[in-house]
């Protein structure tokens, strides 16, 4: 079994990247954030592709850059993860271009965002399991409303994705509406960080052996002021 991870990305300097969280905690430690989060998710991803070749399935992990001149730029080089652009569009047109392309040469795809390192490769994992049952979706739902994981091994028209209206609190709710007819597996929920105030939600939901680079996420939280996320709010 092949399967395509990709993990969709925004390069600094080319597009704005985690402005609410800078609105809180102020652009530094904003910054500071996402290159904590894009070691995590590489340093996962490196550890989840020997484990799921003992499961018997190939992986295959890429970054899905939001710019087509950000394929070049340094961050996203890599000695084992590919790289691709999403195309142009809103979010639902990126999505579908990626999960599109990617499933003409797997037999499953895993779509995820950077904003939660705290995932495992365990959960990844179980994703990866599920779509082994042909015409199957399955979904990690985030807890602001939204998704944090989307895959499958059978394709989505384009209309299903552009009828959602993604970033609401109700997205996840529109999404399983738009893909009625579809056997949807779930995963455990997770908090996708968009805010200061979710920054200790994601540190709590560290399970398990954590990799080096998770451990770092979780000393630079803890060394947040206290006071950084009292003018956010946890939904």
């Amino acid at each position: 079994m092949k399967v395509a991870i990709a993990v969709f990305v925004k390069t600094p300097d080319l597009s704005p990247v985690k402005t609410r969280l800078a609105a809180t905690l102020g652009r530094v430690q904003a910054d500071a954030f996402f290159h904590l989060a894009k070691a995590a998710n590489e340093a996962l991803l490196a550890q989840a592709v020997p484990d799921f070749a003992a499961q018997g399935i190939s992986l295959s992990a890429y970054w899905a850059v939001g710019e087509q001149q950000g394929l070049a730029h340094p961050l996203w080089q890599s000695r084992f993860m590919h790289r691709l652009h999403t195309g142009e569009g809103g979010l639902g047109e990126r999505m579908h271009h990626v999960y599109s392309t990617l499933l003409h040469t797997h037999d499953a795809v895993l779509l995820v965002g950077m904003d939660s390192p705290q995932n495992s490769v365990s959960n990844l994992r179980d994703a990866a399991q599920c779509l082994r049952q042909p015409q199957r979706l399955v979904i990690g739902p985030a807890r602001d409303g939204g998704f944090y994981l989307f895959g499958g091994n059978t394709p989505v028209p384009l209309s299903r994705w552009t009828a959602v209206q993604y970033g609401q609190d109700d997205t996840l709710q529109q999404w399983v509406a738009a893909l009625h007819g579809y056997d949807i597996h779930y995963l455990n929920a997770m908090t996708d960080v968009d805010t200061a105030a979710n920054l200790r939600q994601m540190v709590a939901e560290m399970q398990g052996e954590l990799l080096p680079e998770q451990l770092a996420l979780r000393v630079f939280v803890q060394g947040l002021p206290h006071h950084a996320d009292s003018a956010d709010s946890y939904s």
